[in-house]
């Protein structure tokens, strides 16, 4: 997790608490992400979950989330 999620990076928070809160953060994007993987390998016959690329949901996810909107919401 440490190594696909963080990239490497060391954990942000500095308290016991907020470490648990990081970590909890961190196993629930995990299975929202394997739920996912599940679901879109469901659609595809014979497709086995195992076979899908944890790394390139993750990165696909996050391009997703941080990605600038092209445009802007209209008003009415």
């Amino acid at each position: 997790m440490k190594l696909t999620i963080l990239g490497g990076r060391v954990m942000r928070a500095r308290t016991p608490d907020g470490i648990d809160q990081e970590i909890y953060a961190l196993l629930v994007v995990r299975q929202l992400l394997r739920t996912a993987m599940a679901d879109a390998t469901s659609t595809q016959y014979g497709t086995d979950p195992d076979r899908a690329s944890f790394s390139t949901v993750w990165q696909t996810a996050r391009d997703l989330v941080i990605r600038p909107r092209t445009s802007s919401p209209t008003r009415s």
